[in-house]
């Protein structure tokens, strides 16, 4: 999880946003290059200090989020791993490894996972090596979960669209840092549908582009956040698809599973929903901890 989230689901906050008529959102642009989006992320705002009023211009960022998942007392209910939410981010792992990535332990958020996992994989001792991730496989564990699982599939939103990708296997990745469980998932042509990042059952009709005015406020979210955080790397958010009632986010420079020389420490995936008012809240975020914190 990358220090925004971090940060977020510990602590409330609420901030006024530059004048705009409530409910109204500029129109988009058909496309935005590359280049244009690069020229936004070069004026990101520099981390702010404690005490500075924060002032968006179009969008407002209220990034009071859940004390806890709100999927988690379902969690405890459900009888299928893929119940336990809606959104499941998506990273990769190796050239040839894909997968949906779940915390496990204090780190996770699904104590019904948690407690399949731990039926089948006893504490092991191995060295920290978590970036990359050495994956292992229990057949144990992959039978008690896709057999009495049903969804055999998910929806892939990419960076440039959706499109589907089938469970292949269920890999675990364990040292005394952290614990992670990988879904694994049939191959993703990149070169139509850009890089993977959510999963979920269900399709949302989204258009696959970035909204200036969201991206710089963003941006300037972001930076209030990493003011405020212990954990900080140098990859910043990018909105790369939305509707009517949601944004798409993620934190990622798709490099950190085979450059050394990334400085991406926190990958993430979130979701922000659309309230009256222009008022922004996140509705799921979901990531991977390249750092350890749970070793600091």
């Amino acid at each position: 999880m990358p220090h925004t989230y971090y940060l977020i689901v510990l602590g409330m906050f609420s901030i006024l946003a530059c004048s705009n008529q409530p409910g109204s959102t500029p129109p988009p642009k058909d496309y935005f290059t590359e280049e244009e989006i690069d020229a936004l992320d070069e004026q990101a705002v520099e981390p702010l200090k404690p005490g500075i009023k924060v002032q968006f211009e179009v969008y407002q960022f209220d990034t009071t989020f859940y004390a806890s998942n709100p999927y988690e007392d379902k969690s405890k209910r459900v009888r299928r791993w893929s119940e336990v939410d809606e959104f499941f981010p998506v990273f990769r792992f190796s050239k040839e490894h894909l997968g949906i990535a779940i915390e496990i332990g204090d780190g996770g958020n699904y104590p019904f996972i948690d407690s399949i996992f731990w039926k089948f994989i006893k504490a092991e001792q191995n060295e920290v090596d978590n970036n990359p991730f050495t994956f292992k496989k229990s057949k144990s564990l992959e039978a008690a979960l896709l057999k009495t699982d049903t969804t055999t599939s998910f929806y892939i939103y990419c960076s440039k669209g959706v499109t589907r990708s089938s469970i292949t296997e269920v890999l675990y990745s364990y040292d005394d840092c952290y614990v992670l469980l990988s879904i694994g998932l049939t191959p993703i042509d990149t070169t139509q549908f850009g890089q993977p990042l959510i999963a979920s059952k269900q399709l949302l009709e989204l258009k696959y582009t970035t909204l200036p005015a969201f991206q710089k406020d963003l941006l300037i979210d972001d930076a209030y956040w990493v003011s405020r955080s212990d954990y900080q790397d140098e990859t910043l958010p990018r909105q790369f698809a939305y509707n009517a009632d949601y944004f798409l986010v993620y934190d990622d420079d798709f490099r950190w599973y085979y450059d050394k020389n990334s400085t991406c420490l926190f990958p993430t995936r979130r979701i922000f929903k659309l309230e009256e008012g222009n008022k922004v809240r996140m509705r799921w975020a979901s990531g991977i901890d390249l750092f350890g914190i749970a070793c600091d």
